[in-house]
């Protein structure tokens, strides 16, 4: 796989991405193309010339990734995935789907002339709204981890079971060098005020 290319970036961040291609959850191990993160720096102020929060931006070749650091609350750590058929919702303990049809359920007019919008959302509804008996349920899951699990013990147990075995696993070399990749290029964006690119050919970053 191609490594990270684009980042934009103000205070620095990391990000987590699923291969559009192999659509496997687990498998986050794909290329970044830019990275471009937006900073604040006032939560703590001791003199420390790192953010205290982060939002970077990071463009893959068929989607794009944002992720958000915070110093200044506390709050449950959680990964989304945004798609047509709905979002994909995954914490320490569990993973929910929250499906959806894809389709509009009301009209976006956001400003416009009032008689405009009146006009189409008429029109809209007349030709959108669904008949009476027409729908069904949308079905969501939620999966949780069994009981005394713990991510950390797993984590390990998968790693020496691997060099046990000799089988590949999931997190393994490539999957390190594209995370801090990812890393160092919204460090880059930070520190150089500028969209962080990855050279792959290079092996550099630039911007």
């Amino acid at each position: 796989t191609s490594l990270p290319a684009t980042a934009w970036s103000t205070n620095g961040s990391l990000s987590l991405c699923i291969d559009p291609d192999s659509g496997a959850v687990h498998q986050v191990n794909t290329s970044v193309e830019a990275a471009a993160p937006t900073l604040v720096t006032w939560g703590w102020n001791d003199g420390r010339d790192v953010p205290d929060c982060i939002s970077t931006f990071y463009d893959y070749p068929k989607f794009h990734a944002m992720l958000r650091v915070t110093l200044n609350t506390s709050a449950e750590e959680g990964t989304y995935f945004f798609g047509t058929g709905g979002m994909l919702e995954v914490h320490d303990d569990r993973v929910t789907v929250w499906a959806q049809d894809g389709m509009d359920h009301e009209p976006c007019t956001p400003g416009w002339p009032r008689k405009m919008r009146a006009d189409y959302t008429e029109h809209w509804h007349g030709e959108h709204d669904p008949k009476p008996g027409s729908q069904q349920t949308m079905a969501s899951q939620n999966f949780y981890t069994p009981p005394g699990y713990n991510d950390d013990r797993e984590h390990l147990w998968n790693y020496f079971n691997s060099v046990r075995t000799r089988q590949p696993s999931v997190e393994d070399a490539t999957f390190g060098n594209h995370t801090a990749i990812a890393c160092h290029m919204a460090n880059y964006s930070y520190e150089h005020k500028a969209i962080a690119v990855w050279n792959a050919a290079a092996k550099e970053i630039k911007s």
